[in-house]
């Protein structure tokens, strides 16, 4: 966070720019690639892919709008985004190989930086990434691959227990945006599309040991968005 603020505090000293902010809300599918390795049973190891879960997010952006002399390229903005995203990662079941699989449902801290390029004024194009950082989760489904996690008594996962079962407990992202902006007085509506690629995790070994003897277990995703919001800084 502290690399943001002062990325956003250079563009301030340095070009001369406008205060650009902006809340949005977003909603769309999920995609999880997972591969896993047995030490055992070798037929559930392998590359899969899922089917579709959701994924959500609730983004604050902030940043600052630098105007460019051009009918075409209009500004160039640098927002750095915080938020709160609820997505779900399934490793799905192999009928020729028995009953394997499951979904966990992250609660994850978003921090990012999303550049974008203005045309017109009201049609934006971005690339951005981040990190997200999983502070609780939910499993769903006998899932023998969390082992120990998958009893009753333990179908939430605290940060506590994220940590002790992926080796970096946070989640690296790009994403690819389109926005398209009406100007209503001095209130922007916001509207658009987000792909976002999220590199995922790797699971611990030495929790992999004792979770039904899996030797490795990663996983990562592709989720496609549509988002509604509102903001303020973007000129006429």
């Amino acid at each position: 966070m502290k690399i943001l603020i002062l990325i956003l505090l250079f563009q301030i000293s340095v070009f001369a720019a406008d205060f650009q902010t902006h809340l949005s809300v977003s909603a769309g599918p999920n995609i999880t690639f997972s591969k896993a390795e047995h030490n055992i049973w070798k037929q559930y190891n392998g590359f899969r892919v899922s089917n579709i879960k959701i994924n959500l997010n609730t983004l604050l952006s902030a940043g600052y709008n630098h105007k460019i002399n051009n009918n075409i390229l209009t500004s160039i903005s640098v927002l750095a985004e915080i938020g709160y995203n609820f997505s779900g990662y399934m490793r799905p079941e192999d009928g020729d190989f028995g009953v394997e699989g499951g979904t966990v449902y992250f609660h994850n801290l978003v921090l990012g930086l999303n550049p974008t390029l203005n045309f017109y004024n009201d049609l934006s194009f971005g690339i951005g990434a981040g990190v997200m950082f999983p502070l609780s989760a939910n499993i769903v489904g006998d899932w023998i691959m969390i082992g120990d996690y998958n009893e009753a008594k333990a179908k939430k996962l605290s940060f506590k227990d994220i940590k002790k079962l992926y080796k970096v407990p946070v989640m690296p992202y790009i994403k690819f945006s389109v926005e398209r902006y009406f100007k209503y007085d001095k209130i922007d509506l916001i509207t658009g599309g987000v792909l976002t690629y999220n590199f995922g995790m790797v699971c611990e070994s030495d929790a992999l040991s004792s979770a039904f003897s899996y030797g490795s277990y990663k996983f990562s995703s592709l989720s496609l968005e549509v988002f509604l919001g509102f903001g303020f800084g973007r000129p006429k």
